[in-house]
């Protein structure tokens, strides 16, 4: 990346008393997101980077930060030039393989290194660091609600848990959860509860499996817990609901 110059690199961590003023620089600047949450306000938007997720300020971005929540802020902040950046680069970028924390570590290692070759070193990391920036922006990872959704309908059979999907997703649980409430109308373990009873159901209609054989196979502990998960869900039992398969078929006779 022949446009990119390391600057400098550093880790903050801010508390609540921590606002200050709006300002911009000649320079592109990232935060990386430890722990806690982030918050920019960038042109009358606001926008609140967590842990798995990196605030991108190009040259000339008037920003102001301060932590949002109560939990302490914890982040890594590189600047750096790029020159020949795309135009298209987003304030906010789900640093979902956690490369980019992961590079910006290395970075912030090397400072308190006594390697001799230190500059020309973190010059080839900071190549490193532009190039997953750009990858992300023009070839980004597949939508993470439908990695997730694929995740779930591929494994019903199997314990699946928030911090299963999280891990899924490459992000944090709380931030899953917002994202995929805002997207589906419902929480990610009440999309697998229904996903769940909708493959119970289709097996019910198409299948002459009992219920203890359907149970499994759509991750439920028993016959008895999925029958009262069916009554709830579709408001008949598991015999009513098969019952309408059968006078389907004789009406169709």
């Amino acid at each position: 990346m022949g446009g990119s110059e390391f600057l400098s690199v550093r880790r903050w961590q801010a508390g609540v008393e921590w606002h200050p003023p709006a300002h911009s620089h000649t320079f592109c600047e990232i935060i990386v997101v430890l722990r806690g949450a982030h918050r920019a306000d960038i042109g009358g938007h606001q926008f609140i980077a967590e842990s798995g997720q990196v605030l991108f300020y190009p040259p000339g971005c008037i920003h102001q930060e301060c932590q949002h929540g109560e939990a302490l802020l914890d982040f890594l902040c590189c600047d750096f030039e790029w020159r020949d950046r795309p135009f298209n680069v987003p304030h906010l970028i789900n640093d979902r393989q956690g490369r980019v924390r992961e590079i910006v570590r290395w970075l912030v290692a090397e400072e308190h290194s006594g390697y001799s070759g230190r500059a020309a070193y973190q010059q080839r990391v900071t190549e490193m660091l532009v190039g997953e920036l750009q990858r992300l922006v023009v070839q980004p990872p597949d939508d993470m609600l439908s990695v997730v959704c694929r995740y779930i309908h591929k494994n019903l059979e199997k314990p699946i848990s928030l911090d299963v999907l999280a891990t899924c997703g490459s992000l944090n649980k709380f931030h899953l959860s917002r994202v995929f409430r805002a997207e589906t109308g419902m929480t990610p373990m009440e999309y697998v509860r229904n996903a769940r009873l909708e493959l119970a159901h289709r097996l019910l209609l198409e299948t002459n499996l009992p219920l203890r054989e359907i149970a499994p196979r759509v991750g439920l502990a028993n016959e008895y817990h999925l029958s009262r998960l069916l009554k709830a869900h579709f408001g008949r039992g598991a015999r009513d609901l098969r019952k309408d398969r059968y006078d389907a078929e004789i009406i169709g006779d």
